[in-house]
């Protein structure tokens, strides 16, 4: 874990440091949007894990005014723009759906905890068919 000091101390360098002030934006979204083709065999997996952290330093960005007007300057790239946007939209939706559909997996194990059957069921069971 990052001591609250650290995590100000390494935050302010997005706010003061020129080169970021000019490229992080710009860079965050080509990161966002090149990671879709790693060409690893676990690439689909791996870009979560990648665009989770970039949209963590994102949220942080978006309110610095000058980050801010960034994105603005950004979005002004249209095609590069919606590309990313696009992208975006599509995580979110297929998260969701990973959501909605797991959360019917947990309703049925909830559902099969509470029937007298669940004590006599096998771990091999239980393994093979929740997971």
């Amino acid at each position: 874990d990052i001591s609250q000091a650290s995590y100000k101390k390494y935050f302010s360098l997005f706010e003061t440091d020129l080169l970021t002030r000019e490229y992080l934006v710009s860079v965050l979204i080509q990161i966002y949007v090149d990671i879709e083709h790693t060409g690893s065999h676990t690439q689909f997996y791996e870009k979560f894990n990648t665009r989770y952290y970039v949209q963590h330093i994102m949220e942080h960005l978006w309110p610095i005014p000058y980050h801010h007007h960034q994105f603005e300057i950004e979005s002004l790239k249209e095609e590069k723009f919606l590309h990313f946007i696009n992208m975006v939209l599509n995580d979110g939706i297929y998260l969701l759906d990973e959501s909605l559909t797991n959360l019917a997996k947990v309703h049925q194990i909830e559902t099969e905890m509470s029937s007298d059957q669940w004590a006599n069921l096998t771990q091999v069971y239980y393994i093979f068919n929740f997971f």
